[in-house]
């Protein structure tokens, strides 16, 4: 089986056609949150409080107005950054991904001509095991990642000035 995703939700592709599964919503905490999700449908990670927040795109809320929250989401994303899984176990490859942004696939239905990566990825100097491969269009990361990824990071680079700014203008009297 494998999963989908075209234009702004996320589906579920079968012999039977193409099933929505949710809508993956235009805030950019959402989007890295989806990016995440899809990370972690393809390599293994381990099952934490954190891994799960971040991929629950469906309830990005909870983290937005949080900057601590926000911050391990953009850290979480930069961990797990393309280039660091860019053809090892996702392939930007349009043809694989047909009317779709995106697609998964079980590494043994994958043509022989991709090589996908017969060593685990290291992911933060630990062994990470390849469940499955991921083809995505230019379009998608940048949906789902580049773009989000900017906008995370005004918002950190925001916050940090304010605090910045608040500890500047403090005055002390002798």
């Amino acid at each position: 089986m494998a999963v989908a995703t075209l234009a702004a939700a996320a589906f579920n592709r079968s012999e039977f056609g193409i099933t929505q599964i949710s809508e993956v919503p235009s805030a950019p905490e959402a989007k890295c949150m989806y990016y995440l999700d899809s990370i972690f449908t393809v390599i293994q990670m381990d099952d934490t409080p954190l891994t799960r927040r971040v991929r629950d795109y469906e309830n990005y809320r909870e983290i937005q107005d949080c900057e601590q929250k926000v911050k391990e989401l953009y850290t979480m994303c930069i961990l797990l950054n393309p280039d660091v899984l860019l053809n090892k176990c996702i392939f930007l490859n349009e043809k694989m991904c047909g009317d779709a942004r995106n697609a998964f696939y079980e590494i043994k239905d994958v043509d022989s001509s991709v090589i996908v990566s017969n060593d685990d990825v290291i992911i933060d100097g630990q062994r990470r095991v390849v469940k499955k491969v991921m083809f995505f269009k230019l379009e998608w990361l940048n949906y789902n990642y580049e773009f989000p990824m900017k906008e995370l990071e005004k918002y950190l680079k925001y916050k940090q000035d304010e605090r910045d700014k608040a500890e500047s203008s403090v005055c002390i009297i002798l």
